[in-house]
Order: structure tokens, then C-alpha cells, then sequence
């Protein structure tokens, strides 16, 4: 399917992304408002794990994919020694504070 782009040329583009929520959004939405929180809806609460880099959801066809999950795998949680690193656990050391 053809689009317009904005130089007005047709040009193959691929459908764009249009998840914005997840049955774990909505679900954890519905609870935080049983909790009393404000301004928690189901797309507010799955834009989150989206921007932390939790969940890619960006689509096959996205260039940004593979960069986003090679992010993903390389990163490794603050308080943890070892990273995954293309598929190999990776010894990391562990720093003092500078005080």
C-alpha cells in the first residue's frame, strides 16, 4: 500500500505502529486505580516499559528493531556482575564510589 510522503512522491511504507496498550497495561492501569493513583491509564502505563526499553514492540519492518533489541540484550541491571552480551554471559567488575 502506497502513502504519501512529504515530498508527495508515492513510496512503500510500512503500516506504522499502532499498539499503544497490553492486557498487562490495562490490568496493572486498573489496579493502581483501585490504589487510588490519577492519570494511570492503560497507554500511560505501557508508554513506560516502552521508553525504559522493557518491551520492543516496534514492528518487523522498523529499522530501529534490531538496534533497540541489541540494546536490550547488552544492557545489564545495576547490583549485577554478569552481562548477556550476543549470547555469552560477560564478567563485569564492580567499582568503588568516589567520594
Amino acid at each position: 500500500m502506497g502513502r504519501r510522503a512529504p515530498t508527495e512522491r508515492w513510496v512503500e511504507l510500512p503500516e506504522p505502529q499502532t499498539v499503544s496498550t497490553s492486557s498487562a497495561s490495562i490490568a496493572l492501569s486498573k489496579d493502581l486505580r483501585k490504589q487510588g493513583w490519577q492519570f494511570v491509564g492503560p497507554t500511560t502505563v505501557h508508554a513506560f516499559p516502552q521508553a525504559m526499553g522493557l518491551i520492543n514492540d516496534h514492528v518487523k519492518e522498523c529499522v530501529i528493531r534490531s538496534e533497540a533489541q541489541a540494546a536490550r540484550e547488552a544492557f545489564a541491571r545495576p547490583g549485577h556482575l554478569t552481562r548477556s552480551v550476543a549470547g555469552t554471559t560477560v564478567p563485569l567488575t564492580r567499582h568503588k564510589a568516589v567520594q
